[in-house]
């Protein structure tokens, strides 16, 4: 059965007309009875009679007759065509370029993810990384599904993120190419079994992955911070597809107490 009006609706219609009701399971229950009354004089029609009954066995047989007895049968809600419409072109005004060119206008600080799997470092630069929760103070990071270093953090369920200060844009551009050994002669610390820590950083968060869930192109890791540390210093920011510095006024606002 199919409705314009969702649910809620189709329960009004069946309770009015008394054909039935909308259980809790979401389904439509149709008494059998109020059915065959619907056929009006084709009811003393036997061979009419005859393929009703050959209707509801199968119904029987197929474990959709309920108690009353009535027929179970499934609802779908159907939006307006011109709704439809509306929201499948909403859907299609952004492109990618016009979007990536547009969120390029929120700035933000730019971090290394790094993790340790199979006994090696590895690692990438990602800028969409933010707090999540602070009770339990976790994060979220989004990576490319087809990036190294995500397939590694799925693997590993550990990461850390090093957040960069403003004279480590060379570390960003080094580890957002691909390819190659990215830890070569960069001088990092940490545990023997967890995630690499640059040296250097601006602030460090030791990460545990609880849950990761698909979007789009891209892999959301959400995960709990077990270890955090500041290293000093200022931010290394991104803005438009550019790294920088943040200006001096602002630093110096923001570390005062």
């Amino acid at each position: 059965m199919s409705d314009d009006g969702g649910n809620e609706g189709l329960a009004q219609a069946l309770a009015l007309t008394g054909l039935g009701k909308v259980g809790a399971d979401g389904h439509a229950y149709l008494e059998v009875e109020a059915l065959r009354q619907l056929s009006g004089e084709h009811a003393a029609d036997p061979e009419w009679q005859a393929g009703f009954d050959a209707m509801i066995g199968y119904a029987r047989a197929g474990g959709w007759l309920a108690a009353g007895p009535s027929l179970r049968a499934h609802c779908e809600t159907r939006q307006d065509d011109a709704m439809t419409r509306s929201s499948g072109a909403a859907r299609q005004t952004v492109s990618p370029d016009d979007f990536r060119y547009v969120i390029g206008h929120f700035a933000s600080g730019i971090t290394v993810v790094s993790t340790r799997h199979g006994g090696r470092p590895c690692g990438t630069t990602v800028s969409a990384v933010s707090s999540l929760s602070l009770a339990p103070p976790m994060l979220v990071i989004c990576m490319n599904q087809q990036s190294v270093t995500a397939q590694a953090v799925s693997a590993s369920r550990t990461f850390a993120v090093n957040i960069l200060s403003e004279d480590q844009s060379a570390m960003a551009e080094r580890f957002a190419g691909k390819g190659g050994d990215k830890f070569a002669d960069v001088p990092f610390s940490g545990r023997p079994d967890g995630p690499p820590l640059l040296d250097g950083s601006l602030a460090t968060l030791e990460c545990r992955v609880v849950q990761q869930v698909s979007g789009g192109s891209h892999t959301v890791f959400l995960a709990e911070v077990v270890r955090a540390r500041v290293g000093g210093g200022s931010p290394l920011a991104y803005f438009r597809g550019r790294m920088g510095r943040l200006d001096d006024e602002l630093v110096d606002r923001a570390s005062r107490p």
